[in-house]
C-alpha cells in the first residue's frame, strides 16, 4: 500500500463515509480477481484511474512512491512471459525458453492487479481522515490498543517518508554518491549516514509522542468518547448499494459460468 497523507478537498471521495470508501476498495479489487481476462482486468484499471482524476491526487506524488514497483513489475513480468508456457511463441531463446502472447499477458494481467490493489489503496488513504479511520475500528469493537497502534502507525509514516526524502537531499549535497556502491559492504556504508540520523528522529518523536500521551491521560483500559461521529448520508447509501449490486452481478454471472 502506497501510504499518502491525507488532504482535505470537496471531491466525491472526500465527501463519501469511510465505509462507503472501504466497500468500494473491497468491491475494486475483488473485481480485478474476478475477472480473468486482460479486457476485464483493463476495464476495473481504467476505473480506478479515473477515480484518482476524480479525487485529485497529484501525479508527483504518485510518482515519488511508484518507482519501488518497477522492479517488481519487470520480475513479474520477465516471470510469466518465461515460464507460462502458451501456443503463441513469440520468441524462442536458449536453453529451451520461449516467450509465448500467452505469457505475456499473464504477466500484464498480473500486474495491473497489483497496481490496482496499490492505486486503490491510495486513494482511500488520501481521500479519508485518520480521525474517521479510528472511528471505524472503535464502532467494530477494535480493542482502544490495536486502535492507537494502527493510527499511530498510518499518521507517521507519510511523515518519515518525508523525513527520508530530506535525509537524502542533504548528504547529496554534502556529495554522498548513493548510486556508487557495487558490493554489499560498500552499500552499507552508503546507508549508514542515511539510516542513523532517521533512527534518531524516529526515536525523538517516539519520546514525545509517549510525552505527550502521560500528559493526557491516556489509558488503554478507559473508554475513548470521540468528538465526532461518522454518519451515513443518502450518497453514501447510493454510492454503496450500486457498489454491492455491480459486485453480485458479477459474480452471478461467474458462478453461470461466464469467462469474464
Amino acid at each position: 500500500m502506497v501510504l499518502l497523507e491525507y488532504t482535505p478537498g470537496t471531491t466525491l471521495f472526500h465527501r463519501l463515509d469511510v465505509r462507503a470508501k472501504l466497500i468500494w476498495l473491497i468491491t475494486v479489487v475483488s473485481l480485478s480477481f474476478i475477472f480473468r481476462s486482460l479486457l476485464g482486468v483493463c476495464i476495473v484499471f481504467s476505473w480506478v484511474i479515473l477515480c484518482i482524476l476524480e479525487a485529485k491526487i497529484p501525479t508527483h506524488k504518485l510518482s515519488m512512491h511508484f518507482k519501488i514497483l518497477t522492479l517488481p513489475i519487470i520480475i513479474i513480468l520477465l516471470y510469466e512471459a518465461l515460464m507460462y508456457h502458451g501456443k503463441s511463441i513469440l520468441l524462442a531463446l536458449p536453453f529451451g525458453f520461449t516467450i509465448t502472447l500467452e505469457g505475456i499477458t499473464k504477466g500484464l494481467i498480473f500486474t495491473l492487479r497489483l497496481l490496482i490493489m496499490v492505486l486503490a489503496s491510495t486513494i482511500f488513504t488520501y481521500t479519508t481522515p485518520y480521525t474517521h479511520i479510528l472511528l471505524f475500528l472503535i464502532k467494530v469493537r477494535t480493542p482502544y490498543p490495536i486502535v492507537f497502534m494502527l493510527l499511530i502507525s498510518l499518521r507517521f509514516i507519510p511523515g518519515l517518508q518525508r523525513e527520508l526524502s530530506m535525509i537524502l537531499d542533504a548528504q547529496r549535497a554534502r556529495g554522498l554518491e548513493l548510486e556508487g556502491a557495487k558490493s554489499i559492504k560498500q552499500l552499507v556504508r552508503v546507508y549508514i549516514p542515511i539510516m542513523i540520523p532517521l533512527l534518531v528522529n524516529g526515536v525523538k518523536r517516539s519520546r514525545e509522542l509517549a510525552m505527550a500521551i502521560v500528559a493526557r491521560g491516556f489509558s488503554p483500559k478507559s473508554k475513548w468518547v470521540p468528538l465526532e461521529e461518522i454518519k451515513f448520508k443518502r450518497v453514501d447509501y447510493v454510492f454503496s448499494f450500486t457498489l454491492l449490486a455491480l459486485l453480485c452481478v458479477v459474480v452471478w454471472f461467474r458462478i453461470l459460468g461466464f469467462t469474464i
